[in-house]
């Protein structure tokens, strides 16, 4: 009896004659995900609760007494209301990053990917352009083309994004979060998909004159020996407090690390080596063990550096042929302030020779 009554009372209501309209042509297409509808389209249909909510929330989902679920949803660029189904038993389905800032490199990809897919496939271009998020995605759902767009993926360094996907997307769309173009095989299709982005690519901005280097203070790698790790912190909190930009391992090395990893690529990763040396060196394996890599690397890289002498320590003993290079002895000198104005000197001789 309540079934009876409700199909009596669906007979008379607008939004359930346009479910049926969409269920029939879903029924016509049975793999195909979206269908699309003219603003202008909907007169016949026109019903004030389903507009209201379409304009509202961008996306509505609704399911009767039926074997479909459809949401619908507006994309007011194009006025254009979009019906889709909730599933898709497509066999491959893709949510792939296109790079938004340089997007024109992926033209000819998305083109590709666009002639891989079948009518009753899915292809359309999301794009972001809130200035605090700005990304695009090109979300594909096909039959029979998936094998092909696999290898597009590698030859031109891109991902399938699995996190996410066309339902995903559309949830974001009712927040506000994408503008979209679903694409065809017209010729001019991704053309006019690539009008969606709102703002420039770096190129063209660089072209005008914009530059996006940072630039960066030269990063100094501490290497030392820990007993004496007292006096080496005191002249690292004085640097830092001096702005130079130091790395050093108590600071960077977290607990799980490999410390001789995290130490050989902290000091990869710096322009200038300061070396601190004495007596505890030579008593600690380890830290002789780093000073001979980093040395290694010292005369592989030509990096510049910088060695401070703690106490009378005869400095070949430390590692054979130091003793030739020049040194700050903070034994003869124990003032901190010095040693940072003395390692501020160095650094801007090696600026002027930059």
């Amino acid at each position: 009896m309540i079934s009876e009554d409700f199909d009596k009372f669906m007979e008379y209501d607008p939004s359930y004659k346009l479910y049926l309209r969409c269920k029939k042509l879903f029924a016509k297409h049975p793999k195909r995900r979206c269908i699309e509808m003219l603003l202008d389209q909907m007169e016949f249909y026109d019903d004030t609760r389903i507009l209201c909510c379409i304009a509202e929330g961008g996306v509505t989902h609704f399911k009767y007494q039926e074997d479909i679920d459809i949401n619908y949803g507006i994309e007011y660029n194009e006025k254009k209301v979009y019906f889709y189904r909730r599933d898709s038993d497509m066999k491959y389905k893709f949510s792939i990053e296109i790079p938004y800032a340089t997007r024109s490199k992926y033209f000819e990809f998305v083109k590709c990917v666009n002639e891989c897919v079948e009518a009753e496939g899915y292809i359309a271009l999301y794009v972001n352009n809130i200035p605090y998020s700005l990304q695009s995605y090109l979300v594909v759902e096909t039959e029979f083309g998936g094998k092909k767009i696999e290898e597009l993926l590698l030859e031109h360094g891109l991902k399938n994004d699995t996190s996410r996907g066309f339902d995903e997307f559309w949830q974001e769309i009712s927040k506000r979060q994408w503008n979209f173009f679903t694409l065809s095989s017209s010729e001019n299709a991704v053309r006019l998909a690539f009008g969606l982005y709102e703002y420039a690519e770096i190129e063209e901005l660089e072209q005008k004159g914009y530059h996006f280097e940072q630039m960066k203070r030269k990063k100094i790698f501490i290497s030392y020996c820990h007993k004496d790790k007292e006096i080496v912190r005191n002249a690292v909190d004085l640097m830092q407090k001096e702005g130079l930009y130091v790395w050093i391992d108590h600071q960077e090395i977290d607990a799980g690390d490999s410390i001789l990893e995290r130490v050989l690529s902290g000091f990869r990763e710096s322009d200038f080596a300061i070396i601190f040396v004495s007596n505890k060196t030579l008593e600690a394996q380890f830290a002789k063990f780093e000073l001979t890599s980093i040395w290694r690397e010292v005369i592989y890289k030509k990096i510049n550096f910088f060695i401070i002498r703690l106490d009378g320590v005869d400095m070949d003993t430390v590692y054979s042929g130091l003793g030739q290079y020049s040194y700050y002895d903070l034994s003869e000198n124990p003032s901190l302030e010095d040693l940072v104005k003395a390692i501020r000197r160095k650094l801007e001789r090696i600026k002027d020779n930059d």
